[in-house]
């Protein structure tokens, strides 16, 4: 019997997240059932192979095959191998779907969660798990027999060390003992491979194990090549498909390298080439120049090429090459400036005749212990010989924060055309001055492989002996710009750590583009240590792998703090003296823990998802009870004047043809009251607030006429192009009158993080959640206050783990907290108040603890434990409700379980408690002056009775 599980994943948007918990006592039993969207549309799978790629607690990796059971659908399904829940905690989990050889696509990731078995007793370690390469490596029997009966896939050094594992395994059968190879042992291999290491039968093998296994120094000196391996392969065809644009071989002959200011828009390929090797490139016959020359190291601007091979004039389709002497690259210009055309195909291959077209193929390395990571640094392994994307998936870790430095790529070799700028050591910028230099990005200036309107990114280290960052101006601009800053200038931002970066500059074809460093300030003498470039996130040499996101918070370990405030920029570096206005741009840029200064954020929305942990709080002394908080409102105060030809408030208004307002007054798309939901809401809303009487407040009734509102107080009209509005009273003295800003989504969403602390945040005035937390396994919050929500509750906790201290959540259109769809949340000291609904609701199957605190005039109940949650009250008072506790069960939930109520205070309620199926055991409570102070509306045998009074 199988425990199955619905999986929905997308390979364009975030994945829809599953409430799914394995038992590490679960053996073959946890089945995945997953469907594949693209868009929303099924992925089609037809042809295709599809794994699953899992991180365990311990960052330790599992791959499996799924098996597709209905591809025109998308959809497939696993049964998880025991590696795939083996310890406890939360498992993170994508889809990749293999499209013939050389394209995948990855969804996005999804969650689930694995609970210890009670019984659990079992000694198995956890390890990686890597089901699907395991059987790649046996499937191909043939390799290893070809190995074994005619030795040609390994040296002979490779067989004494094969030989060497097997008396290791044979003297070694102890679990425990286990023979490392790189980043993995034996144990990451299933049985049938773990025999065809050990030679017990038939399969292929992709190294050689031990100190001296395959690696990329075999590669480079001939001892291992791809024709004699099974973990590398590569198609005849070498040309990537990176193309130039700009580079134009012209003038005297041979001819001059390029002239980007006249010549900038044919079409070329800059290709590292082997010496003693033959080449032969060959084109389709569509462009109009094919010409062909050698350059003795890379090609610089204004170079002249050793050889000039084919001239501009011979239109032949085919050129055989072969260097001499010091040649190592060739450049092979395939279209005019006039044409500026790519070939629908290019071919670079070894041999002296041209053969049928092939698409590029490059090597891949199926085994990630294959390589160490010594090979990358000292660029044995580069990003252009191996496949880094497919590694990472399963975990190979690429460097540490102190190892950055040598790591990413320097601008050693981009220089100004008369004067080299070659960066070895440290450079000082002293005070009030600036040096500056150009760097040549055109694409072949960035390892060969830039291609036009990509965008690089730039991360400069600065030293400052007293930690005088901010004083630093750091920016790029296109040089054509002259001297003059333009919309082409970007400017740097500190990311901690005495890294500035910046990040996404659009290569401009063929441009200098200068860089600038000032010291503006502070410090005399600023020096700036390293300068590193990288392409889309990828070095442009080396073969690190790793986007600025990731080294923002890298450099700052896993705590990286920035600043907001209601006076910031969000062009600011987020530094507490240079801080950031929305809280958006501080979790856009990696932040982990966020200081606000108190105030309002007007208009703003924090929506974060996927996070390790998560800190807000407020930059605020304390120096009495009362600590200021910092605002979040969703919502523009109306700025009303008496119009005497109407008698009524008025102010003139604009709103877009899609907003509510709009559809309500002038298109009358809606009708004024919103329906389907708890409470009497409207769909266009405008707020009545009273200063300092929030009990007061209400939303507005919207009418349709302006006879309509001038005979009824509390109600608003709307002509198109101004405001009419008849508060209670007849008076705005100490009121305000607030309107929605964004009308349908959450002000705050938080989805699987694992650990948040929020303290002094307010959020109030949201259309729907103010507060939304989703798949969230430890949180706190707080004095954190949730109000006036128009459609919905203040805070819901969906699926969340957490605890709540002083918090507020009032003048909500349903409950002021309402943790749903389990988790277990407990309220120490909070409030719940003049809410539509309930003041607290817990629903489902959640659980947890109420202690402290009052809820009152709510207009259903104070405290709703109800829907089969598992909740116990203590010292809590609930007055002036429908119901001061509200505990009951229908029979489409769950029934509720035992629950007690200790020292538990109702008064001036409709009722005191109402129980239906649900067993109170109460102790020490009073429920008085109440209309009816208990409400029993179970039938039954009295020994099962509803509610137990000690």
């Amino acid at each position: 019997m199988y425990k199955v599980f619905d999986v929905v994943v997308d390979t364009m948007q975030k994945s829809k997240h599953n409430n799914i918990v394995i038992n590490t006592n679960d053996l073959k039993s946890a089945k995945l059932n997953i469907t594949i969207n693209q868009s929303l549309r099924p992925f089609v799978l037809t042809g295709a192979t599809v794994r699953i790629a899992i991180v365990k607690p311990d960052a330790k990796t599992v791959f499996q095959d799924c098996t597709i059971t209905d591809a025109t659908k998308g959809k497939c399904e696993v049964t998880l191998n025991s590696q795939a829940y083996i310890i406890k905690g939360l498992y993170v989990a994508e889809i990749m779907v293999y499209i013939g050889s050389d394209k995948v696509a990855v969804t996005g990731t999804f969650t689930y969660s694995v609970q210890k078995g009670i019984l659990s007793g079992s000694t198995l370690e956890s390890t990686n798990d890597w089901q699907a390469i395991n059987k790649a490596i046996v499937d191909a029997e043939g390799i290893l027999k070809d190995i074994r009966e005619k030795g040609t896939g390994v040296d002979a050094q490779a067989r004494d060390q094969l030989q060497s594992v097997n008396v290791q395994l044979a003297q070694k059968a102890n679990q425990s003992d286990v023979i490392r190879k790189g980043y993995g042992t034996l144990n990451d291999f299933d049985e049938p491979t773990r025999a065809t290491i050990q030679g017990l039968a038939p399969g292929q093998i992709n190294a050689v194990l031990g100190e001296r296994n395959v690696k990329t120094p075999n590669l480079d000196d001939k001892a291992v090549t791809q024709g004699k391996t099974s973990f590398a392969k590569q198609g005849k065809n070498k040309f990537d498909g990176a193309f130039t644009k700009g580079v134009n071989l012209t003038g005297t002959y041979p001819n001059v390298y390029y002239d980007d200011f006249n010549f900038p828009n044919p079409f070329s390929i800059v290709f590292k080439a082997e010496r003693a090797i033959s080449y032969t490139i060959s084109k389709s016959n569509d462009t109009d120049r094919f010409t062909v020359a050698t350059f003795i190291g890379k090609p610089q601007r204004n170079q002249s090429p050793a050889r000039a091979i084919n001239a501009p004039t011979n239109l032949v389709n085919s050129v055989t090459v072969t260097l001499q002497g010091s040649e190592d690259y060739i450049v092979i210009t395939v279209s005019s400036n006039t044409q500026s055309k790519i070939p629908a195909w290019v071919q670079i291959e070894e041999g002296l005749s041209a053969t049928s077209f092939s698409g590029y193929d490059n090597v891949k390395f199926n085994l990630t212990d294959s390589i160490e990571e010594k090979d990358l640094k000292t660029n044995a392994v580069t990003a252009r010989t191996v496949d880094f994307s497919a590694m990472n998936k399963l975990g190979l870790v690429l460097g540490s924060p102190e190892k950055l430095e040598n790591e990413l790529n320097r601008f050693e070799q981009i220089s100004n055309t008369s004067n080299p700028f070659t960066f070895n050591g440290i450079k000082s910028v002293t005070f009030g001055n600036s040096i500056y230099f150009d760097c040549n990005i055109v694409p072949n200036n960035v390892n060969g492989i830039l291609k036009m309107e990509e965008n690089i990114n730039m991360i400069f280290k600065v030293d400052v002996p007293d930690g005088d960052y901010n004083n630093v101006e750091i920016y790029i601009r296109n040089h054509r710009d002259n001297l003059n800053l333009s919309t082409s200038t970007k400017y740097a931002e500190y990311i901690g750590d005495g890294y500035y970066s910046i990040p996404n500059y659009k290569v401009i074809e063929n441009r200098t583009h200068r860089v600038f460093v000032r010291n503006i300030g502070g410090n005399p003498n600023k020096k700036i240590k390293d300068i590193f470039i990288s392409t889309n996130g990828i070095p442009s040499r080396g073969g690190i792998v790793d986007e600025i996101d990731n080294l923002k918070k890298r450099v700052s370990g896993n705590s990286l703090t920035r600043y907001v405030a209601p006076n910031g920029n969000d062009n600011n570096t987020g530094a507490k003296n240079s801080p950031y206005l929305t809280f958006q741009k501080a979790i856009d840029e990696g932040a982990t823990k966020i200081i606000a200064q108190p105030g309002d954020y007007v208009g703003q929305r924090l929506l974060a998802n996927s996070m390790d942990n998560l800190t807000i709080l407020v930059d605020s002394p304390v120096t009495s009870q009362v600590k200021p908080k910092a605002r979040i409102v969703n919502a523009l105060d109306l700025s009303l004047s008496h119009d005497a030809s109407v008698d009524l408030f008025t102010a003139n208004l604009t709103v877009n043809a899609s907003s509510n307002w709009h559809k309500v007054f002038v298109s009358k798309e809606l009708t004024g009251e919103r329906t389907g939901l708890q409470s009497v809401s409207y769909n266009a809303i405008l707020w009545e607030t009273n200063t300092g009487s929030y009990e007061l407040d209400y939303k507005m009734v919207p009418v349709l006429t302006l006879s309509a509102c001038q005979s009824t107080e509390g109600t608003f009209f709307f002509d198109g192009s101004k405001v009419y509005v008849h508060p209670k009273g007849k008076t705005i003295t100490n009121k305000l009158f607030k309107r929605l800003i964004n009308e349908e989504d959450q002000c705050v969403h938080l989805q699987s993080i694992n650990s948040v602390l929020i303290e002094d945040l307010e959020v109030s005035f949201a259309a729907g959640v103010n507060i939304h937390t989703e798949d969230c396994l430890d949180t706190t919050f707080r004095s954190v206050d949730v109000a006036y929500s128009a459609y919905s509750s203040g805070f819901t906790p969906r699926r969340t783990n957490g605890n709540f201290y002083n918090c507020k959540g009032y003048k909500n259109n349903a409950d002021g907290f309402a943790p749903v769809a389990n988790g277990n949340t407990n309220f120490y000291n909070c409030f719940g108040m003049y809410n539509y609904d309930d003041g607290l609701s817990h629903h489902d199957g959640c659980t947890g603890v109420i202690e402290g605190g009052e809820y009152h005039h709510n207009v259903k109940g104070g405290l709703a434990p109800a829907h089969g949650a598992q909740v116990d009250l203590f010292n809590v008072i609930s007055h002036n409700n429908g119901h001061g506790i509200y505990a009951q069960a229908s029979s489409d939930r769950p029934v509720g379980r035992k629950v007690r109520h200790v020292n538990v205070v109702t008064y001036d309620n409709r009722y005191g408690i109402s129980v239906q199926n649900y067993h109170v055991v109460a102790y020490n409570c009073k429920h008085e002056n109440n209309q009816t102070p208990v409400w029993i509306r179970d039938v039954g045998d009295p020994k099962d009775r509803s509610f137990i009074e000690l």
